[in-house]
């Protein structure tokens, strides 16, 4: 759920719970405040009619229609706060691999770090 979206179902739950008070307004209130001061991300594509226009294409510019009428694509966010990992973490993930060849050895060893940083790719090489 965005952040937009959980702000505003703590608004609906906290009126509905009669918590909306004086206090209860003036932290929504900063919150809200925060929320919009973040740049809103720009869409990198569109799909309109069935086709994908991505949004420097020329078309765009010339048929606004497009990216009017058509349903907005996002790249995903990347995730925030993430920190490197440590050179005892890495380690600790290589003297941990199991793998026959150099090849698998590479994969499983990349497929850790990304686990590490919590990216679930699901994908088979073979």
């Amino acid at each position: 759920m965005s952040k937009a979206r959980e702000l505003l179902a703590r608004i609906i739950e906290r009126n509905s719970q009669g918590y909306l008070d004086f206090c209860g307004m003036h932290t929504l209130k900063n919150e809200i405040i925060e929320l919009l001061a973040q740049p809103e991300p720009e869409p990198v594509a569109y799909d309109y009619l069935d086709s994908l226009y991505y949004a420097d294409d020329k078309d765009v510019v010339e048929h606004p229609i497009i990216s009017r009428n058509g349903k907005p694509l996002y790249l995903a966010p990347s995730p925030r706060n993430q920190i490197p990992l440590t050179f005892d973490e890495i380690s600790d993930i290589w003297k941990r691999l199991e793998a026959s060849t150099f090849d698998e050895a590479i994969m499983s060893y990349a497929r850790a770090i990304e686990k590490a940083h919590g990216i679930g790719v699901e994908i088979n090489d073979t």
